[in-house]
């Protein structure tokens, strides 16, 4: 029976130690179809889904990285995901405002109804929106921030331990999404 007891938590410690999101291998993840490329933890999954977006019934498209279960020691989730702006959006500053406002308020709803500052930011070059929510009862901190460009709305979403909020990886998978030119 010990040597059950000993070979079973051999077996937890070693799968846990052998999975931690430190041995996450990054690629660079290029989409002609969305405009960007962003780095990600490899073995993203790339998903469409009919949702109700700010613009009405569409499609969302998804890039996004779950760790296996037990790799959930440091990270949650990374994930882009856009949605194609309606041609009779104006794209005008205040208009694009507007759009980033609405938008990061119905984003937030997606993870809590309680007041949750908003902050104006730049996402590489574009103006932005996000949040930091912080959820002590989750031991999770979500951060997400929104950009309007090129016809597109662009959400970037990390969800991480909060005793990792620091990392690098996050401020390497913000700082790493690019547009690209579409040929």
């Amino acid at each position: 029976m010990r040597v059950c007891f000993f070979l079973l938590t051999f077996i937890c410690v070693f799968s846990i130690s052998c999975s931690t999101a430190d041995d996450v291998k990054w690629v660079n993840i290029v989409s002609k179809e969305g405009g960007y490329s962003v780095n990600m933890p490899y073995g993203s999954k790339k998903e469409d889904k009919q949702e109700t977006t700010i613009f009405g019934k569409q499609t969302v498209h998804y890039c996004s990285w779950v760790p296996t279960i037990l790799g959930f020691v440091k990270f949650k989730l990374f994930q882009l995901s856009y949605t194609e702006c309606p041609a009779s959006v104006n794209m005008d500053q205040p208009s694009v405002s507007d759009l980033l406002n609405k938008g990061i308020t119905a984003r937030m709803k997606d993870y809590t109804d309680e007041p949750t500052e908003v902050d104006s930011s730049q996402l590489n070059g574009y103006d932005a929106r996000s949040f930091i929510l912080n959820k002590a009862k989750m031991n999770t901190i979500t951060i997400c921030k929104e950009c309007v460009a090129n016809h597109k709305k662009y959400d970037l979403t990390v969800v991480i331990m909060s005793a990792f909020a620091n990392d690098p990886a996050v401020e390497q998978f913000f700082n790493s999404f690019q547009l690209i030119k579409i040929q």
